[in-house]
């Protein structure tokens, strides 16, 4: 009976887990990169990302459900950057059209690919 009791409360407990995990929703938050770049990016309601790449401001689109995550249609200004700078921001924003997982952790927003393996690590604003 015991037994039996235990393995019911850790299924529960696993489930709880589970679907704590799909009610997650990153609308309204934003994140930064911990590597004093400035590079940000900001999810809001209607499916908007926006931020900075480095030297240019973005804007795009994203959809999630549940821990799954795209982020596409990325746009940038195209302001005259220092040498090697644009093609930084070309980098940052690729790495962002790659993500299609994510996790929220004690160390900020982790952008993962389909197979679960990080990306990149981003902070809280």
């Amino acid at each position: 009976m015991f037994k039996s009791l235990a393995i019911a409360m850790l299924m529960l407990g696993l489930l709880a887990q589970a679907s704590a995990a799909h009610d997650i929703t990153l609308s309204g938050s934003s994140w930064t990169m911990s590597d004093g770049s400035g590079r940000s990016i900001s999810f809001s309601a209607g499916g908007r990302v926006s931020g900075f790449a480095g030297c240019n401001r973005y804007i795009g689109s994203y959809t999630q459900s549940g821990d799954n995550l795209r982020i596409k249609a990325l746009g940038n200004t195209r302001m005259g950057c220092f040498k090697g700078k644009g093609a930084s921001d070309d980098e940052f924003l690729r790495l962002l059209a790659s993500a299609r997982k994510f996790m929220i952790t004690s160390t900020g927003l982790s952008l993962q690919s389909a197979a679960r393996q990080a990306i990149t690590t981003l902070r809280r604003k």
